[in-house]
């Protein structure tokens, strides 16, 4: 893809084509229908639009709140959460993402659709979302 990123694009939705009948010949007197087996609807897969973090499985490493300390903050419980989705780039928080050892960051889509090297971002965030 070159130019920019059409961000809806990643929340996909998909839907189970319907049910087709397919006509065969019994005989040469007679049709008889046949309904087409039911396809299994394929998984909707969504993205959210703002970087959330599953803050209980978070092990309170420090390494998102040392890196991006404007998105990242402690809960009572000391553990992270999202407290300002905007505070940083997108790059930031991606980075994050792949550092964490919990895995519990999920970057969401970037705010600003204007940051250098989106597609390649959104390409590297798509396992935490």
């Amino acid at each position: 893809m070159e130019g920019k990123t059409d961000l809806a694009s990643l929340a996909i939705n998909s839907t189970a084509p319907a049910p087709v009948s397919v006509t065969l010949e019994a005989d040469k007197e007679s049709l008889e229908t046949v309904p087409a087996p039911e396809e299994t609807p394929k998984e909707e897969v969504s993205v959210s639009k703002v970087a959330w973090v599953e803050s209980d499985e978070c092990t309170s490493c420090n390494d998102c709140i040392n890196a991006v300390p404007n998105v990242f903050k402690y809960n009572s419980n000391k553990q992270a959460h999202v407290h300002n989705p905007k505070g940083d780039t997108y790059a930031k928080i991606v980075a994050a993402a792949e550092k964490c050892p919990a895995m519990c960051i999920h970057p969401g889509l970037p705010h600003d659709p204007n940051e250098p090297g989106l597609e390649k971002l959104l390409k590297r965030a798509e396992k935490y979302q």
